[in-house]
């Protein structure tokens, strides 16, 4: 319910806001007085606008029967409550924000977002003083035009909840809500990945124009495979982006199957001395993150992301083409037989300049709507799939698992 309504000022911009404070039932049972700020108390007039139109709906409290609290403040002051705190707990890092260049910049409206790539031409050169000729430098621009989509996805409450909720004072459930907020991040993580195939949308590891490259040596993951050739294929790839770019970029993030990445990072680099094998200290991973040319020449630490497999609805591993990074690949090895496809390490650049995807706006929830006996609150959201700008900045190193996927 409703207390009151006041204003603020932010500590840190000195910007004073309105504000409301609610009185609510916390998750313990226990009632508590909640004050909403900025956009949560916008949320609020919005909700309380739209369950005032409910009319009749909602039954007015009878003297003595109960407590005489509107049941309409009371909803809207817990589903203001429910949603404010279910999004502050959904702030947590997923798998698409890890790895993908997200950008927030484009409008909600946009229908389209284009960036410009260009690129420096000309040569300066030697010259006699009384020369005539003038070479010249110029920029030459390229448009690229990525198509934004939109997204739905919303949650309901039954009127019958909603009374009782208010009645007995008891607080919404939040399952509904984080189930939505999970259906939306896990819509955009398989943008961000694999992309989208009913739209021809394309993800981290199918992107067009970058063509793969097999391992030299793969089976990352058997423990008969020599370790220094697992080395070399990790570094290699490093190296070939940096001299690729022109020495402008360099592999700050690979992403493979979280198979490989469990194994390497418990695989022991060894040496072998006076036919003695020696364990070393360091890991595969912890090797080549400290020995590559992203560290020694850039400075920066290579993030490694582990991906795992998609799975059914049946919790069984899905296998088809393309679906986790475990069955992305395209190439094998001389003479390797089985299934046509094959794992996928991805090195690339994380930068918004080589790689991007934006949304233009995240997932925002609407007024509630009475449909039949329920109050639907439908939500909205608008995306890119991830485009990349500069192909050269990205490698596809295949068939790195033992045998044709991660096993």
């Amino acid at each position: 319910m409703l207390l009151k309504r006041k204003t603020v000022t932010d500590a840190k911009t000195g910007q004073v806001e309105d504000a409301v404070v609610i009185r609510v039932c916390g998750s313990d049972g226990h009632p508590k007085n909640v004050t909403l700020t900025g956009s949560k108390a916008e949320r609020y007039n919005q909700l309380d606008a739209a369950f005032k139109s409910f009319g009749g709906l909602f039954p007015s409290p009878r003297k003595g029967a109960f407590d005489s609290t509107d049941p309409l403040a009371w909803n809207v002051g817990q589903l203001a409550y429910t949603e404010a705190n279910m999004l502050k707990k959904q702030r947590i890092p997923t798998i698409y924000e890890k790895v993908m260049p997200l950008s927030f910049e484009a409008p909600p409206w946009a229908t389209s977002v284009e960036t410009q790539v260009y690129d420096e031409i000309g040569v300066a050169d030697v010259a006699a003083s009384d020369s005539t000729d003038m070479p010249f430098a110029d920029a030459r621009f390229d448009r690229v035009v990525i198509e934004v989509k939109g997204g739905k996805i919303g949650y309901h409450y039954d009127i019958q909840e909603l009374i009782e909720s208010a009645q007995l004072k008891r607080p919404l459930s939040e399952m509904r809500m984080s189930a939505a907020l999970n259906a939306y991040k896990r819509h955009l993580n398989m943008v961000a990945l694999k992309g989208d195939t009913r739209t021809g949308q394309k993800g981290l590891w199918n992107q067009a124009g970058v063509t793969p490259v097999v391992a030299t040596t793969g089976a990352w993951n058997y423990n008969g495979t020599d370790v220094l050739g697992i080395i070399d294929d990790l570094t290699k790839p490093i190296a070939a982006v940096y001299e690729a770019t022109a020495t402008n970029d360099f592999v700050t993030d690979i992403a493979m199957p979280l198979k490989l990445l469990s194994y390497l990072s418990s695989r022991m680099v060894t040496v072998t001395t006076g036919g003695v094998t020696i364990a070393t200290p360091m890991t595969v991973l912890e090797y080549v993150k400290a020995n590559n040319v992203s560290k020694l020449v850039g400075g920066i630490d290579i993030q490694f992301h582990g991906i795992p497999d998609d799975l059914k609805t049946d919790g069984t591993v899905n296998t088809a083409a393309g679906s986790s990074l475990s069955y992305a690949g395209t190439l094998k090895h001389d003479g390797n037989t089985g299934a046509t496809v094959s794992s996928r390490t991805v090195f690339y650049a994380k930068n918004p300049e080589r790689l991007v995807m934006h949304i233009p706006l995240p997932l925002t929830f609407l007024a509630p709507q009475p449909r039949n006996t329920d109050i639907v609150v439908p939500g909205r959201y608008r995306y890119t799939a991830p485009k990349l700008l500069f192909a050269k900045s990205m490698y596809y190193l295949d068939n790195c698992a033992y045998g044709d996927t991660a096993s």
